[in-house]
């Protein structure tokens, strides 16, 4: 005898079964005229939507309009945005312009190298000046920053440093929403000094200076830039308690979505996609998506603002997964780069805005389109026959509703402390299919009822019992390997009872 370790799982992998009535105490019973009993032993049923509820917290159902189910395990969401490629910059030095007409370059150094900006807008920017002369007299300084504007209007002021102070540091100004034009990532700043008689004369210092650098839209070149979008795992639970056999899935995928409102090129590079299965072997995804990568859709220019939505899908078509998959995958690992500007063509203008992101999405999607390979799968419920010792025979009686297209072979066991100590069948009980139309639709649910002699003898065996264990094989319809749709409403019932026969006293 061996003890028999039981969890139950169909297609989603954890309890078949999601009620059950237990066995009543004698003395809860009225003793009918005959000397017996009717008493309730099991009653349970499922869809595999009932099944899906207590499936692990990464996975769902999906049921089509027209009832199809497909279970899903999805990766946590990974994704970038703006403000994590490019963070704002704070300032505490200045910049010095050496010449009345000064080509500055803007401060841009946490840009990769190869980045060109051709076009910005501040975002919560201020800027100011320092200049000094130590002529001693009013001078009077114009500014001019013909790639700075708002509104169509360069940016120019005037300035007064006073005769007797020799410098001014002047106040704050807000360019916020201003526009930066640039050219090889400078902005010219234009200065014309003069005494009062209108001489034209060099400062002995000028300055300038912005309190942080941030902004809200950037155009241009940003090079060829590799981001890691993931190393992820999402855990697939369909296969990790089947005891023997499998299921044939024929349309296993894997789907990547993406989000993403940068504006310039960029490409899924798959650096690793790996599988494990519930035996520990490990297999490697294989096809054109992991040999060339995956172009990803990015708004133009005229778009900003715009968010595109991709996806594809890893098939049987395009890759090994369906193979892979019905090696019962217990885990997927993907690792996967995105790569920006991935041809490193200048000429590609590119944008972003402060708001700009990706988001990257991944599921793991097996469509219940399948068939039965010798599923075999088990489920246990707790009994307790205390209060009928003086039974002289008992008469089980099992009610079985198939509405899934598998042949099923029903045993049960009675177990005391782990050891099974008798079944209800000598053999395994064969419960038909349910009968399908041409499209392969379930139209009407297989039923038997089987009943089960035990005499007192037999019944010793399992009045301790204080468990019964289900044993179920599943078979595709016929025996065949043809795919079938599994639907919302298919149900399974198994109803046991007994009709305890007492000793007349």
């Amino acid at each position: 005898m061996r003890k028999i370790f039981v969890y139950y799982v169909l297609f989603c992998s954890l309890a078949l079964f999601h009620s059950c009535t237990p066995v009543n105490t004698s003395d809860e019973l009225e003793l009918n005229p005959n000397g017996e009993y009717a008493i309730p032993l099991v009653n349970t049923s499922a869809t595999i939507l009932d099944i899906s509820e207590n499936t692990s917290d990464n996975a769902r159902v999906r049921v089509d309009p027209d009832g199809k189910l497909t279970v899903l395990y999805s990766a946590m969401p990974q994704g970038r945005n703006a403000r994590e490629i490019f963070e704002p910059v704070e300032f505490s030095l200045p910049l010095f312009i050496l010449d009345s007409l000064f080509a500055l370059p803007l401060p841009v150094e946490n840009f990769p190298d190869a980045w060109v900006l051709n076009r910005a807008e501040l975002s919560d920017v201020k800027i100011k000046w320092v200049m000094a002369s130590a002529l001693e007299e009013d001078i009077t300084v114009d500014i001019k920053i013909p790639e700075l504007s708002v509104g169509g209007e360069i940016y120019q002021e005037q300035f007064i440093i006073p005769a007797g102070e020799n410098s001014i540091n002047t106040e704050w100004k807000d360019v916020s929403g201003w526009s930066v034009v640039l050219s090889d990532n400078e902005m010219n700043v234009n200065y014309d000094a003069r005494r009062p008689n209108g001489e034209r004369i060099l400062l002995d210092q000028l300055t300038f200076q912005f309190d942080r650098l941030d902004f809200s839209y950037i155009e241009g070149f940003f090079g060829r830039e590799v981001q890691e979008i993931m190393g992820n795992v999402i855990t697939v639970g369909a296969f990790s308690n089947w005891l023997s056999g499998g299921l044939w899935f024929e349309q296993p995928e894997v789907t990547i979505r993406l989000e993403n409102s940068f504006g310039f090129p960029v490409k899924a590079q798959f650096n690793e996609v790996r599988f494990t299965t519930v035996e520990d072997n490990v297999w490697q995804m294989q096809g054109e998506f992991i040999t060339n990568g995956v172009d990803f859709e990015y708004p133009s220019l005229s778009e900003v603002g715009v968010v595109k939505y991709d996806t594809f899908r890893f098939t049987k078509e395009n890759s090994n997964i369906q193979e892979i998959f019905n090696e019962k995958v217990s885990e997927v690992f993907f690792d996967i780069d995105a790569i920006g500007n991935p041809e490193d063509d200048p000429n590609i203008i590119g944008f972003m805005t402060e708001d700009s992101y990706y988001q990257v999405y991944t599921d793991v999607e097996m469509p219940l389109f399948l068939y039965a390979n010798d599923l075999l799968l088990t489920d246990t419920f707790a009994l307790d026959f205390e209060g009928y010792d003086d039974i002289s025979s008992a008469e089980f009686k099992l009610i079985m509703e198939n509405e899934f297209p598998f042949d099923i072979e029903v045993q049960m066991f009675f177990q005391e402390q782990g050891i099974v100590s008798d079944s209800l069948f000598t053999e395994r009980y064969f419960l038909p299919a349910a009968e399908v139309d041409s499209e392969g639709v379930a139209v009407s649910d297989g039923q038997k009822t089987a009943f089960i002699d035990f005499d007192q003898a037999r019944f010793t065996n399992v009045v301790n019992a204080d468990e019964v264990i289900f044993l179920v094989k599943l078979v595709s319809l016929n025996n065949t390997e043809v795919p079938l749709w599994i639907y919302e409403d298919y149900d399974l019932d198994l109803r046991l009872g007994a009709k305890l026969r007492f000793s007349q006293q």
